[in-house]
């Protein structure tokens, strides 16, 4: 079995609340972006805004996949986050 890990160093850097700014380059796949973002949404609670090239919007296929990014975050927060509001009706998954 082909086992792939990753490590990222000076996480701890990364301040639990307040503002920060996190320079970061990815390369050409940004799958590793991917898994800072996880980590830090996981074990930071925050989110990570990033910042692209007005290229990278001329990409055939890039819209779609923008799309699906997002419809996959707001399933995320939909069915696995605690409710942070209880709304009269609708029951929520325990």
């Amino acid at each position: 079995m082909l086992m792939a890990g990753y490590e990222i160093s000076g996480f701890e850097k990364i301040p639990d609340e307040g503002p920060a700014l996190l320079v970061y380059y990815h390369g050409a796949i940004p799958i590793d972006f991917y898994y800072l973002m996880a980590n830090v949404i996981l074990h930071k609670q925050r989110y990570l805004r990033a910042v692209a090239d007005r290229f990278l919007f001329s990409i055939p296929g890039i819209i779609i996949i923008i799309i699906i990014i997002i419809i996959i975050i707001i399933y995320f927060l939909f069915y696995f986050l605690p409710p942070v509001v209880k709304i009269p009706g609708v029951k929520n998954k325990s």
